[in-house]
């Protein structure tokens, strides 16, 4: 089956490209996961609401709420309530969101 809107070879490189700018500019270094901030669509106009993740030096990367959806799900995983462990981890791998992280590679 051929997808007729898959990326093309140059909208791959530009999105690596936008990674790896992201990476060394290294907003965790300046930013905690709890400063928010959306960003708009210019094609469609919807809103994704984003996190910085790693100030505590564990995992470093970005992750984008999508719409409606993906703001549901933001607010979902920063309550501060107390789940059962089934609920937890639904709350945590049941993110409607993309997220681009980042491995450091120690030589």
């Amino acid at each position: 089956m051929i997808i007729s809107d898959a990326p093309s070879l140059g909208e791959w490189k530009a999105l690596y490209d936008a990674a790896i700018e992201f990476r060394n500019l290294a907003p965790w270094q300046w930013m905690y996961d709890d400063a928010l901030f959306a960003i708009e669509d210019p094609d469609t106009g919807q809103i994704g609401y984003c996190s910085v993740m790693g100030a505590l030096g564990e995992f470093h990367g970005l992750a984008v709420f999508p719409g409606e959806a993906g703001w549901r799900s933001l607010h979902r995983l920063m309550q501060d309530n107390e789940l059962s462990s089934a609920a937890e981890e639904e709350r945590v791998y049941g993110q409607f969101a993309l997220i681009a992280s980042f491995v450091c590679l120690i030589t």
